[in-house]
């Protein structure tokens, strides 16, 4: 994908149901393909004004497993989407002859992030959903939630001459978001982060392709013991194993150091009391953030890439909170007062002139990253473009 920073890259077009906008032609000419899973997600944190030159840096294609999946950004207009069952259609040939309408409705005019990949046997909308679940798990992890917030449509699709016409769907939703931060470098790792993993023994491959569906099951529902299990299936042990990864990832002399210098003795015991007790930590959003960090740092070690250390350069971030785990608290005096306020009491209510002071701060802040990003040149990754 071009990097320029001109007028012509930084213009996202509108999203259509066109076929050649959301699949490839060989996914069913050479492929064979009967169909394509195509999912819409809500982007939230960046300003229209500069969304073009934010997101060109998204990759259009990756592969999973040699499974190709195209990923479209754009703007969509008010839209209708119709919604079918799947007990509803009946077929001849292996393509669909008749459909039953369930309903429709019609998506808002907004920002969306379009993936699609190929189903191979018609109504296979697990399959198609098996891959894109592991990808959106990583994007996710290194860009931030806020980049593929809520999954609002989720359609099995089938090419008409120039258009795609929906099937069924299946919807998933809920979450906080965080980020986003869709630094091109991020984007860079999840592509290498894949081909690294075709190349991989079988062995490793499945261990990680099952802990990425538990990172996907965490980002889900906020849920540590995903997170968790995500650890030990990727250190390939229990509790001491993940503590020795993460030693071994960091160059810490003693295990102790990796219980106090990454708060991992407090995470650890998250895990003894809710497997034990029952009792689920709390996870605030910084929290949850520096533990997928820490799910990074194995996965990356697991797949024989240098450390990068992304928890580590987490605890630098200016305004985190890591204090839970025995870890620095970044956050000024003010957001301090602010987050106590917050739970406290009602929050104060913002005027129209606060909340176009607000939009107005955020433009200003984009626009000096992208002003960074068009003197960019791949840096050796260090994790610092994902706290």
């Amino acid at each position: 994908m071009s990097t320029q920073t001109s007028t012509e890259t930084e213009q996202l077009e509108p999203i259509t149901m066109q076929v050649n906008e959301l699949a490839d032609r060989e996914w069913f000419e050479e492929r064979g393909a009967k169909s394509f899973l195509m999912r819409f997600y809500t982007v939230f944190g960046i300003p229209e004004e500069v969304a073009g030159e934010v997101l060109q840096y998204l990759p259009q294609r990756l592969y999973f497993a040699g499974q190709p999946i195209r990923i479209r950004c754009g703007w969509m207009w008010e839209m209708p989407m119709k919604r079918f069952t799947a007990r509803a259609t009946v077929q001849r040939d292996g393509m669909p002859l008749i459909q039953m309408k369930l309903d429709e409705e019609r998506l808002p005019e907004s920002l969306y992030i379009v993936l699609t990949t190929p189903i191979y046997q018609a109504g296979n909308v697990e399959y198609g959903s098996w891959h894109l679940d592991r990808v959106v798990a990583l994007l996710r992890t290194y860009c931030g939630r806020a980049l593929l917030k809520d999954c609002i449509y989720q359609q099995e699709m089938w090419p008409h001459g120039d258009w795609a016409t929906a099937g069924h769907n299946k919807v998933d939703g809920g979450g906080f978001a965080d980020g986003p931060r869709p630094h091109p470098s991020n984007f860079r790792m999840i592509e290498l982060l894949l081909s690294r993993l075709d190349k991989v023994d079988e062995p490793t491959r499945k261990r990680v392709n099952v802990a990425l569906s538990y990172l996907n099951r965490g980002h889900q529902d906020s849920d540590f013991f995903s997170y968790w299990l995500c650890m030990e299936i990727l250190s390939g042990g229990g509790s001491n194993v993940v503590r020795s990864k993460l030693q071994k990832a960091y160059n810490l002399r003693t295990q102790q150091a990796a219980d106090s210098q990454l708060g991992f003795s407090r995470i650890k015991g998250w895990r003894h009391d809710l497997v034990h007790d029952g009792i689920r930590p709390f996870l605030t959003q910084d929290l949850e953030r520096y533990v997928q960090l820490l799910i990074l740092d194995l996965l990356e070690q697991v797949l024989g890439f240098p450390p990068s250390r992304h928890a580590g350069a987490m605890q630098r971030q200016p305004g985190v909170n890591l204090s839970p785990l025995a870890l620095p608290d970044n956050r000024s005096e003010s957001q301090k007062q602010r987050d106590a306020s917050y739970w406290s009491e009602p929050g104060p209510q913002v005027t129209e002139e606060d909340r176009a002071k607000i939009v107005s701060a955020a433009i200003e802040r984009w626009k000096r990253v992208v002003d960074e990003w068009s003197r960019w040149h791949p840096p050796d990754v260090d994790g610092s473009n994902l706290s």
